[in-house]
Order: structure tokens, then C-alpha cells, then sequence
């Protein structure tokens, strides 16, 4: 299995699992994150529709991943109720 991290086509890979299917800590994830919010900052013209991501098969709740996108720029589209 390959890893998928960063954009890949017209996509953007943010990791919520490992290589064996182990859900990531919340604390790997928010590096992640993170780096995906540099990116979109640096990339303006990009218009990124973020995924509710880690809320399905990684079993996070919204709540817990939905404020590592607190500081996410205007050009990332979040699911409703993450921008507040």
C-alpha cells in the first residue's frame, strides 16, 4: 500500500491512517493538517473542498479534528460547522 500525503493530481492527501490501517493519532493528524494548510495558503489560486476526513473509518468524531482547521484559509472549502 502507498502512502498518499500532499496533492496528487487534483486532489490534497491528509493521512488519517498508516501503512497497516492503524488509525493515526490525533496528534500526527494535526501535523498533517498543518501542512496542508501551509500549502493552501501558498497556492491561492487552488480552491481545496475539504472532506470531513478522519470521521468515517478512522472513527474521530467532527469535533475532534474539525478545530485543526481553525486557522484554514478562505480558499479551503470546510464541511459545515468547521468554519467558525
Amino acid at each position: 500500500m502507498i502512502f498518499v500525503c500532499g496533492l496528487q493530481g487534483q486532489s490534497y492527501g491528509i493521512p488519517t491512517k498508516d501503512h497497516n490501517i492503524r488509525t493515526l493519532p490525533l496528534t500526527e493528524v494535526s501535523k498533517y493538517v498543518l501542512e496542508f494548510i501551509e500549502f493552501a495558503e501558498q497556492h491561492p489560486e487552488m480552491t481545496f473542498e475539504v472532506t470531513a476526513i478522519g470521521t468515517g473509518l478512522a472513527g474521530y468524531k467532527a469535533a475532534d479534528i474539525a478545530p485543526m482547521f481553525v486557522a484554514a484559509p478562505e480558499n479551503c472549502v470546510l464541511p459545515d460547522g468547521w468554519r467558525k
